[in-house]
């Protein structure tokens, strides 16, 4: 038997099988010149088997596209392009809009990327993912640095509780700038919960909170009372629901026997 000798490889990877989409573009690129080369030394110069990188270059172009633009979306700076388009995306119709990851996969066959970006549901839901944690992760990092560049000031709070989950997410928010506080699941809601999570998020922030908003939970109330220490207001929806509680029952009245006199019982005869 044949010993086996080690080849050395300028490049190394630790996951050879898993090649990124920039190195399917420098590929790309680098045989688009007038004098590329030869394949087999492109391969070897950069660690890829001759048979993938064959493949990448043998890959055919989708007839009923503009070749100028299929060329481009393939090369380095199309690459580049298309991660801005779907990051993008992301960004504004799924993380700040209501879009679920299907629209998004829409919004790419509509506009004819999706045969140069995956838009199937289950690779979208996986960059969905992980861009969620990078973006936790990106906060925790610049929140410490913008902290010591803002000036003092006084906000007003609205929070409130969702349920989504195994536990409720806390939830309290800035109404001016829109920034997210305090955003975290407990296992409960009281008002020394509320105090403990508001109160961390708060930490190493020249803020000062004067008034809490709220729907008047009970733990809501007693963290602006007793936990914060500030005033508390109702929502504006509460509020108007409790004042028009005297109107709606004696109009909902005649609506339904409206309904019972006009609509027919299926269930005779």
């Amino acid at each position: 038997m044949t010993p086996p000798h080690a080849t050395n490889q300028p490049h190394t990877r630790t996951d050879p099988q898993r090649w990124q989409r920039p190195d399917v573009a420098c590929a790309f690129d680098h045989f688009s010149q007038p004098d590329p080369g030869s394949q087999r030394q492109y391969a070897q110069q950069h660690g890829i088997p001759r048979s993938t990188l064959g493949s990448w270059l043998r890959r055919e172009d989708p007839a009923d596209k503009d070749p100028q633009l299929t060329a481009f979306l393939r090369s380095r700076s199309g690459e580049a392009f298309l991660r801005r388009i779907v990051l993008a995306a992301f960004l504004t119709f799924h993380q700040q809009g209501a879009c679920g990851i299907r629209l998004v996969g829409q919004f790419l066959q509509q506009a004819q990327l999706d045969h140069f970006v995956a838009s199937s549901y289950g690779a979208l839901h996986t960059l969905a993912t992980r861009l969620q944690t990078d973006l936790g992760l990106f906060a925790d990092e610049e929140r410490p640095r913008l902290a010591q560049q803002m000036t003092p000031r006084s906000i007003t709070l609205c929070a409130d509780e969702n349920f989504h989950g195994p536990h409720p997410c806390l939830v309290a928010i800035e109404p001016v700038s829109n920034f997210l506080l305090t955003e975290c699941y407990r296992q409960r809601r009281d008002g020394d919960t509320w105090t403990k999570a508001i109160q961390e998020s708060l930490s190493g922030l020249p803020v000062e909170v004067l008034l809490l908003c709220s729907d008047r939970a009970k733990g809501l109330l007693r963290c602006a009372r007793e936990g914060l220490e500030v005033t508390h207001s109702p929502d504006l929806f509460h509020g108007q629901r409790d004042l028009l509680k005297p109107l709606l029952l004696p109009l909902q009245r005649p609506i339904q026997q409206a309904k019972k006199l006009t609509v027919p019982d299926c269930g005779a005869g």
